[in-house]
C-alpha cells in the first residue's frame, strides 16, 4: 500500500479509509457479537427500591456499558492494526513515502475510531431513547432540570435541641422539625422535592402526621409515607431565599429523610442536549481508547499494548474515586502513617494528569436529570482529547526512532 501524493490530510484519509475497511472486513463479526452481547446485557432486569430508581440505574448501566465495550473494542482494534503494520514492516515501507510517522499513526487511530463509532453511536442513541427506561418514555425523570441543593439544613429534636445537618440521613418523628434553606428566589415553575422513607414503627402503629410549610404558610400535610417523596409546587414569587420546614406532628412512626437529595427543581428541559452530551462523551472516549492502543502498540506487542491501555483507562475511570480516597488519607486528623499520607499525595498528583473518564461519559448526570453541559465536563472532554494527542505524538516519536530517523 503506497499512500497517494498530496497534502497531509489526503494521505491521512487514504490510510484511515484502508484501516476502517480492514476493520470491518476482518473483525466485523467480532464487533457485531460484542454489540449484541452488550445490547442483551443492557436490557437486563434490575432490582431497585422503586420504579424511578430502577429507571435511573438501568439508564446509567446502559450508558456505562456502551462506553466500556466501545473503548475495549477500540483499544483491541487499534493495537492489533498498528502491531500488524510493525510485524509486516509496512510502517517502515510507508515511512519511505511522503507519509510521516505522526500522519501514519493518526490515520490508524482515525480509521479504527471511525469504524467503532459507526457501530457504537447508533446503539448508544437507541439505548438512550427507546427502552422503557429511556429518555423518550421517562422524559419527566431524565430531562435536564435546574436543581438547587439546600444551603442549610437544621434539625430540631423533640426536646428542643437544634443541630446542623452534616451528612447521612435525618430522622423525623413526632415533635421533630427539619428546616431547609435554599438560596434561590421562589418561582411558580419550581417545585420542592423531599424524598423520605419509613424507618421504624410497630405493625399497626399510628402513622406519623407531618406538615410542610414554606416561609410561614403551610403548603402540604399528610400521614405516613406512600411513594417515598414529597413533591410540592411553589406558587409564590417573593424575592429572597426559600425556607421549607417539615414538622412531625404526631404518631408512632419514624421517617428517614435524605437531606442530600432534597432539592428545588425546575421544569424539564429539552432532551436533545442530553443526547448530544452522551454522544460527545462516547466519541471522545472511543478516540482516546483508539489513540492509546495505537500509541502503545508503536512500541509494544499488541497484547501488552492492549493491557497497558486498558489499565490507563481503568485508572482514568476510577480517577474521581481514587482522588477522594487520597484526599481523605491526606487529612491530618486521619489515623494513617506518614508514609501512607505521602503515597496518597503522590497518587493524587499522578492521577491529576489523567482525564476524568467517568465525567466525560456523563452517565451519572444524564441519569439524574442534571444539566448535561458544565464547565468541568468540557474540561474533562478536552483533557481526554489532549491525552489522546499526546499518545499519538509519543507513538510517532518511537516509530521515527525505530525507523532510523526517517523524517
Amino acid at each position: 500500500m503506497t499512500p497517494i501524493r498530496g497534502g497531509a490530510l489526503r494521505r491521512i484519509a487514504f490510510v484511515a479509509r484502508a484501516t476502517a475497511r480492514d476493520l470491518f472486513t476482518g473483525q466485523s463479526t467480532a464487533l457485531v457479537i460484542l454489540a449484541l452481547i452488550g445490547f442483551a446485557v443492557a436490557l437486563g432486569d434490575l432490582r431497585a427500591a422503586s420504579a424511578a430508581e430502577r429507571h435511573v440505574l438501568a439508564l446509567r448501566q446502559r450508558l456505562e456499558l456502551v462506553v466500556a465495550l466501545s473503548a475495549t473494542a477500540a483499544v483491541l482494534a487499534s493495537a492489533h492494526a498498528v502491531a500488524e503494520e510493525r510485524r509486516t514492516l509496512a510502517f517502515a515501507r510507508l515511512l519511505t513515502t511522503p507519509l510521516r510517522p505522526f500522519q501514519g499513526l493518526a490515520a490508524k487511530t482515525i480509521g479504527v475510531f471511525a469504524g467503532v463509532t459507526a457501530i457504537a453511536v447508533p446503539i448508544e442513541v437507541a439505548l438512550l431513547l427507546v427502552p422503557s427506561s429511556g429518555l423518550l418514555r421517562q422524559r419527566e425523570l431524565f430531562a435536564p432540570r435546574e436543581q438547587v441543593a439546600p444551603a442549610l439544613v437544621e434539625t430540631t429534636r423533640p426536646g428542643g435541641e437544634r443541630l446542623r445537618w452534616r451528612r447521612g440521613p435525618a430522622l423525623l418523628d413526632a415533635g421533630a422539625t427539619l428546616l431547609f434553606r435554599f438560596e434561590r428566589d421562589a418561582a411558580p415553575e419550581l417545585e420542592l422535592v423531599l424524598p423520605f422513607v419509613r424507618a421504624s414503627g410497630e405493625p399497626g402503629a399510628e402513622p406519623l402526621r407531618w406538615s410542610l410549610s414554606i416561609g410561614g404558610s403551610e403548603l402540604l400535610a399528610g400521614r405516613g409515607v406512600d411513594d417515598g417523596s414529597i413533591v410540592a409546587p411553589l406558587s409564590r414569587a417573593e424575592r429572597g431565599p426559600v425556607v421549607a420546614t417539615l414538622r412531625g406532628l404526631s404518631g408512632d412512626e419514624v421517617l428517614t429523610v435524605d437531606p442530600a437529595a432534597c432539592i428545588l427543581r425546575g421544569p424539564p428541559g429539552p432532551i436533545l442536549g442530553s443526547v448530544a452530551r452522551a454522544a460527545a462523551g462516547l466519541v471522545t472516549l472511543v478516540f482516546l481508547a483508539s489513540a492509546l492502543g495505537a500509541g502503545l502498540a508503536a512500541a509494544l506487542p499488541a497484547v501488552l499494548a492492549s493491557a497497558a491501555a486498558g489499565c490507563l483507562l481503568l485508572l482514568a475511570t476510577l480517577r474521581s474515586l481514587l482522588v477522594d480516597v487520597a484526599r481523605a488519607l491526606e487529612d491530618p486528623h486521619a489515623h494513617v502513617e506518614p508514609a501512607t499520607r505521602a503515597v496518597a499525595a503522590a497518587m493524587e498528583r499522578l492521577l491529576s494528569f489523567l482525564p476524568d473518564v467517568a465525567r466525560a461519559a456523563a452517565a451519572t448526570p444524564i441519569s439524574l436529570g442534571t444539566a448535561p453541559w458544565r464547565a468541568a465536563d468540557v474540561i474533562a472532554l478536552a483533557l481526554a482529547l489532549a491525552f489522546a494527542l499526546a499518545a499519538c505524538v509519543a507513538g510517532a516519536a518511537w516509530l521515527r526512532r525505530t525507523a532510523g530517523g526517517v523524517r
